[in-house]
């Protein structure tokens, strides 16, 4: 749905709270970014056609949150689907299509509201950046009207040009006949 969206709240497992996420994985040795991208999203949402993906932010976790732990380097995207019928993993027991205004606040974690944030910088450059590239576009299409009718305007003033020194033409003629 437009301007939703897409959450999923994870069922609570040892060592994992319940709550709401986004779509998120890992991605598999030799895999690239977007392929793994669509494999988590079709793996976790049932979601198979995306469209306008663009890299969001990149971010990391280490140091002492990640103690014992491998640090975590993460990838964020945004896309967007046609496709309205979510299939939820076993991962997770529900899912919602949300206001924008509204995720922030349910998805809980600080890192995950911190991706939010990047998310929705990203939202507003890109919107920005469309808004700027459709009045672009209006200005390119302007100039090259304005051209078009400049010349026309100037193949009318030929034309007029020409029939005025016709005219000048004949009428000395006449005058040397007389």
């Amino acid at each position: 749905p437009s301007g939703k969206m897409l959450i999923l709240e994870r069922k609570p497992t040892p060592g994992r709270s319940q709550g709401w996420e986004v779509v998120h994985g890992r991605l598999e040795a030799d895999e690239k970014w977007e392929d793994a991208l669509r494999r988590e999203v079709a793996e976790e949402t049932g979601l198979t056609n995306l469209t306008e993906l663009k890299l969001v932010s990149t971010w990391s976790v280490a140091g002492p949150a990640r103690a014992g732990k491998k640090p975590i380097l993460g990838v964020s995207f945004w896309g967007q689907t046609t496709q309205s019928e979510i299939k939820i993993s076993d991962e997770h027991q529900a899912f919602a299509w949300q206001e924008l205004a509204r995720v922030r606040a349910q998805l809980g974690e600080r890192a995950r509201q911190e991706d939010f944030d990047r998310f929705l910088a990203f939202r507003e450059e890109w919107r920005n950046l469309s808004q700027a590239e459709e009045r672009a576009k209006r200005a390119h299409a302007d100039f090259h009207n304005a051209l078009r009718r400049q010349q026309e305007e100037r193949a009318r003033f030929a034309l007029l040009a020409d029939q005025e020194i016709l005219s000048q033409i004949v009428e000395r003629l006449d005058h040397l006949r007389l």
